[in-house]
């Protein structure tokens, strides 16, 4: 009788261990509505980039093994044909709400609402310059530093930057990350 109660605990406790590891796996990893995030604001026009069009349309950008620790921050490794990177996914996370803990206020993500429809080539230049250079400092190669985020911005390179490619670029010069990888250049 003992060695059955210790058998049926011992099953309980193991099925309960993977239980709570399956179960926050897949609300911490959620590729499918990741990708879903990301082609539903390409198709609307909000940003563009040949990644984008690689991942929703060509299906040729692949969505590897999940690395990520919060479910509002989404992270997977990534294949692009030869290529190997890190692609990164900020998703709305549903409020839970603890009413013992202070409130917080929340970090808000990167925007695409910015530049606003009719902003001119060269306003959008001045905004990247001055971002730079509030970033940076004002250095001597901060005018190349903004061609190449120009150059970054066209994505199909046809010489001209769309709404949706300088949406797209404005929201990557707020991440620290993707500012550090230009300036290092």
């Amino acid at each position: 009788m003992k060695y059955l109660f210790f058998s049926w605990l011992a099953v309980f406790v193991g099925s309960w261990v993977v239980y709570v590891e399956y179960s926050s796996y897949t609300e911490l990893c959620r590729g499918h509505e990741c990708k879903n995030s990301i082609c539903d604001k390409f198709r609307k026009g909000v940003i563009d980039g040949s990644a984008c069009n690689s991942l929703c349309e060509k299906d040729t950008l692949y969505l590897g093994k999940c690395l990520s620790a919060k479910p509002s921050n989404q992270v997977y490794s990534g294949s692009w044909g030869d290529l190997e990177g890190i692609i990164k996914c900020q998703m709305e996370e549903d409020p839970h709400y603890d009413l013992g803990a202070e409130l917080e206020p929340r970090k808000e993500s990167a925007s695409f609402n910015r530049p606003t429809k009719g902003t001119s080539m060269e306003k959008f230049k001045e905004m990247v310059f001055s971002h730079l250079k509030a970033k940076v400092g004002d250095q001597a190669n901060l005018a190349d530093l903004v061609t190449l985020v120009l150059g970054v911005a066209d994505s199909n390179k046809d010489g001209q930057i769309s709404l949706s490619e300088a949406h797209s670029a404005w929201a990557l010069l707020q991440l620290n990350e993707f500012l550090l990888s230009v300036v290092l250049q």
